[in-house]
């Protein structure tokens, strides 16, 4: 199901959708961020060590983003990219997909 949804493009556009919010509600920060998305998707605090991954997730996707060329079409921020690309993860993941 995971692998599925990783080229969905329904899911694309509720990561895009739910990195919008975040980025709104939590600002520019990381790790505000990231604590941010794993509440609303999750509906639980991330661990420290989660946090820490998440930050550089995010941190590290930005970076390649920002080495890509523009695409003057869909003008999205590096960081904002990055973003839905985390919140797109959280959405597949099995702690989104799955009830314990």
């Amino acid at each position: 199901q995971s692998l599925m949804l990783m080229n969905n493009e329904f899911a694309a556009d509720q990561a895009e959708a739910l990195a919008d919010r975040v980025a709104r509600k939590a600002g520019s920060v990381p790790t505000a961020q990231a604590r941010l998305a794993w509440r609303l998707t999750l509906a639980r605090e991330p661990t420290d060590a989660q946090v820490q991954s998440a930050v550089t997730f995010l941190t590290e996707h930005a970076e390649q983003f920002a080495a890509q060329p523009v695409d003057k079409k869909n003008p999205v921020t590096p960081a904002q990219r990055a973003l839905s690309s985390f919140c797109q993860a959280l959405l597949i993941s099995n702690g989104f997909l799955y009830v314990d």
